[in-house]
Parts: structure tokens; C-alpha cells; sequence
């Protein structure tokens, strides 16, 4: 994680729309922003072959491999069980 911006007290809704318009990309976590750094050509390398890997061995699976840039959140643990 980056350095903690400050405490915004935003909601998920409004930190998404802020996310969107940033060219910087942020992490939110309990209402705080971190500011999160540009990566090195190695670790891009590196994170692209693994992803590269893990999507071909899940192949035949219902998961999904996604890159760093996907902004996602947390599963609820409903979803997890598919809703069950």
C-alpha cells in the first residue's frame, strides 16, 4: 500500500466516482485514501507472466485472474457461497 492520503469519509460510491476521475490511482480502505505507486518494468513482467499462468490453469474453472488496474472490492460472504 501507499502512504495515506487523509481520512475522507467517503462513502464506496463516491470514492469510485473520485477513482475514476483521478489519474493517480488510489486504494480506500475504512474511509482512508492511499496513494499508490507506479510499478517497475521487472514487476510488471513478472505480475503479467503470473497472470498469464494462473488464467491458462484456470481455464476449465469458474474463476477469473485479473490485473492490478482492475479496480474491485471486497466479496461478501454471500457471494462467495453464490448467494446461497
Amino acid at each position: 500500500m501507499g502512504q495515506a492520503a487523509r481520512r475522507t469519509g467517503l462513502s464506496p460510491a463516491e470514492y469510485l466516482a473520485f477513482e475514476r476521475a483521478s489519474e493517480q490511482k488510489h486504494e480506500y480502505a475504512s474511509g482512508e485514501l492511499f496513494a499508490m505507486s507506479c510499478c517497475s518494468r521487472e514487476h510488471s513482467l513478472l505480475a503479467g507472466n503470473i497472470q498469464r499462468e494462473l488464467g491458462n490453469a484456470l481455464l476449465d474453472r469458474a474463476c477469473e485472474v485479473h490485473t492490478w488496474r482492475c479496480r474491485s472490492r471486497p466479496l461478501r460472504a454471500n457471494e462467495l457461497s453464490g448467494g446461497r
